[in-house]
């Protein structure tokens, strides 16, 4: 019966996130919640089976090893100190709720030594490559002009990008310039180019510059362009050594200096000889990425800050959404995100409250009993979210599964305990009850903390707050649900005294 139950009760962590919008855990909750009953199915047929196997014939009173760890049952002897420290430390950790943050930065569950993680980053922390602008259509170009001043206009933007962006302004001053540059470059007109030099002409000119190398590489202060001289007027040397092989050489020469020269030239001439361009110069593959179809046009966004950060990026969509609310882009893709998941994460920790409250109803139908249970879950909670607080160790999107998980796992103890009490144990943390709900968590414990060792961030993450969280609810269970039964004892020795 013990296990039914916790199977049930560990199921409903999972369960609760199945009704949400996050497709990611809901798939998560409903395998996972659904491996419970199979291996509870697993342990009630296979596991007795496997030890009926190896049952000894005869079974005498030290037969079977038991282990006789003694809790200290400080908790049992002074409850209302227990309780006292419990609710300063409960006024602690509410101050610290308000600073709960949720990372919505999909780089934070990736490995920060990745080159590719790095290099998202430093594109992000550049104002003009970010890729997480932001996006808004408008109807026509001036509605695009006039959007592009509005946004302009906002604290948090640095810059946007229309279609005219890709026009050039003041271009008449720009052409005068270039022509006048071309002017003074002299090119020769097309097809009127000289005739090839004679091969004498040609020796005549390596002549000179041979002989020009020469003193470059004797007198230049500088030792490795004189090495380099020294070095050119010796293959200059080489090429008219044998005369029978001079013709082959000075053309393979021509060959691999001219065309590339003349290549260079022509594109020189052509990049200071420019049209004026207008919207109809720019080509259709980039026009078609700012211009729809039906007319529509792209305005682009970017972000002064560095949208790595999470709060930089919420306020950088939220100053945007208030200049046009169809805002499209990464940033307010990621922002959105954050939303719905948050919502799925107050969504499914109040069903987990909802049916665990409703799990203890139906095993005891008695209100003190289920508030018992429920206390130390919901002040663990609240200690595991100071926890994510103080070590810096912020919601993301693996880890919002961490506190409807710790409400289905955490209640098993207390449901343990209070039943043990309710039979009537004087010596709630020397039982064999008390050292189950121990090693249970331990081994709990264990296994979570594997989690944590994970080079996937979102993974370790995961493990650690579930380390922490499953921690300090073994804590909140076998310290201050025992100090509160103690509490209770008394209360009711008292009022049985009295009547």
């Amino acid at each position: 019966g013990s296990l039914v139950l916790c199977a049930i009760s560990t199921a409903i962590g999972f369960y609760a996130f199945v009704p949400t919008d996050y497709s990611g855990v809901a798939e998560l909750g409903l395998i996972a919640g659904t491996g419970m009953f199979i291996s509870l199915v697993c342990t009630l047929t296979l596991l007795p089976a496997l030890l009926s196997l190896g049952r000894r014939k005869a079974e005498g009173p030290g037969s079977v090893r038991v282990s006789r760890l003694m809790l200290p049952r400080f908790p049992e002897l002074h409850p209302k100190g227990v309780i006292a420290a419990a609710v300063l430390l409960a006024l602690v950790a509410l101050a610290t709720v308000p600073r709960l943050r949720f990372d919505a930065s999909p780089l934070s569950v990736r490995d920060p030594g990745v080159e590719s993680v790095q290099a998202l980053r430093d594109l992000l922390a550049d104002s003009t490559t970010s890729p997480w602008g932001i996006e808004v259509l408008a109807p026509d170009l001036e509605g695009a002009q006039e959007m592009a001043r509005r946004l302009d206009a906002l604290p948090t933007v640095s810059s946007t990008r229309t279609l005219l962006d890709f026009v050039p302004v003041d271009q008449q001053r720009k052409l005068e310039v270039l022509t006048e540059i071309s002017f003074f470059m002299g090119f020769p007109p097309e097809g009127s180019e000289r005739p090839a030099p004679s091969e004498a002409e040609v020796r005549q000119t390596l002549g000179r510059l041979r002989e020009r190398s020469d003193l470059v590489a004797r007198t230049h202060p500088d030792p490795e362009l004189a090495a380099a001289s020294l070095e050119l007027g010796l293959a200059l040397e080489a090429i008219g050594r044998e005369p029978d092989r001079t013709g082959a050489r000075l053309e393979r020469l021509a060959a691999a200096l001219l065309p590339p020269m003349t290549s260079s030239i022509r594109r020189l001439e052509r990049a200071l000889s420019p049209e004026p361009v207008g919207l109809e110069g720019i080509p259709p593959s980039l026009r078609g990425r700012f211009e729809s179809r039906n007319g529509q046009l792209r305005v682009q966004a970017f972000p002064k800050a560095d949208l790595d950060d999470s709060g930089a990026l919420e306020v950088f969509v939220a100053e945007v959404n208030q200049v046009s609310s169809g805002a499209l882009g990464g940033a307010v893709r990621i922002v959105e995100s954050k939303r719905h998941i948050t919502k799925a994460l107050r969504q499914a920790l109040a069903g987990a409250v909802v049916a665990i409250a409703a799990l203890l109803w139906l095993l005891w139908r008695r209100l003190p009993d289920m508030l018992l249970v429920m206390t130390p879950l919901l002040l663990a909670a609240l200690f595991t979210c100071a926890f994510s607080v103080l070590a810096d160790v912020p919601l993301n999107y693996a880890d919002v599964i961490v506190l409807p998980l710790l409400l289905g796992i955490g209640v098993d103890s207390g449901i343990h305990l209070v039943h043990r009490w309710r039979l009537g144990a004087t010596d709630l943390l020397g039982t064999s009850t008390a050292r189950a709900v121990l090693w249970s968590a331990l081994t709990t414990v264990a296994s979570f903390g594997t989690l944590g060792l994970s080079s996937h961030r979102g993974m370790g993450s995961l493990g650690q707050l579930l380390t922490a969280g499953v921690a300090i609810t073994l804590l909140c269970n076998l310290v201050l649900l025992p100090a509160l039964l103690a509490a209770r004892g008394k209360r009711d020795r008292s009022v049985r005294e009295a009547s």
